[in-house]
């Protein structure tokens, strides 16, 4: 076969060899265990749906309790091929795969070099720090958004029982039967209203200096107004057109 010298322990085609050999276990490992968490958040997914039925139910539990052992035996030997890695690949526990929702956790896993200090984002404890990062900021945009819709909502209230207290006089002497209609659901509103103010007062007691929004009723605009759907149709059923 034309070999001059035999590879040994000691050479360096070896040791890239036994590298290849090695990675290719990891990732075919890795691969089964993706495979099996996969199949568990479906399985999950059905089993929660409304129009799952009780037979169905009952033997996806049972293919539960079997994936769940396979699961496990996967995680062993991914965790073994893990440790052969040089260098090592990151050991995996039974809550974190279970915990798995996200593809991404994989996907990570799949490079053996993500975990070296030449990309220290592709690290669990970074993602963590980014992923509450994020959320972080979102909550900052969320509050902003939070305090202009409490102000909306308690310049509709006011505005709701100022229109309806007039509305309520003005039929006072023309249709009284409307009027006391009118007044059942203004008292109706004001009940589910105080509701809504006493629990943005509490909200305001809670968070003490770090709210940030106002519970003061804002300007109320009339609504702008829209064309009718036939505005600028003629009677032909054609669209006048622009001046």
């Amino acid at each position: 076969m034309g070999v001059a010298d035999r590879w040994e322990p000691t050479s360096p085609e070896w040791a890239e060899a036994a590298h290849l050999v090695s990675t290719r276990r990891y990732r075919l490992a890795l691969l089964k265990l993706e495979r099996l968490v996969i199949q568990r958040m479906f399985e999950l997914t059905k089993m929660n749906l409304s129009q799952t039925g009780y037979k169905l139910r009952k033997h996806i539990t049972k293919a539960l309790q079997a994936r769940s052992q396979a699961i496990r035996n996967a995680l062993k030997t991914y965790n073994g091929a893990a440790a052969s890695m040089v260098p090592s690949g990151r050991k995996l526990e039974w809550h974190e795969v279970v915990e798995y929702a996200f593809l991404a956790d994989f996907d990570l896993l799949k490079d053996p070099e993500a975990f070296k200090e030449v990309q220290p984002w592709a690290t669990p404890p970074a993602r963590v720090l980014l992923d509450k990062y994020f959320k972080i900021e979102r909550t900052k945009e969320e509050i902003i958004r939070c305090n202009i819709e409490i102000r909306r909502v308690i310049t509709a209230i006011r505005e709701e029982k100022i229109f309806l207290t007039r509305k309520e006089a003005e039929l006072e002497e023309t249709n009284p039967q409307l009027a006391w209609a009118v007044r059942e659901y203004r008292l109706q509103r004001e009940r589910y209203a105080d509701t809504h103010l006493k629990r943005f007062k509490k909200l305001t007691e809670k968070a003490g200096p770090r709210f940030t929004g106002t519970l003061t009723p804002g300007v109320w605009l009339p609504p702008t107004p829209r064309p009718t759907p036939m505005e600028g149709v003629d009677e032909s059923g054609r669209r006048e057109a622009e001046a």
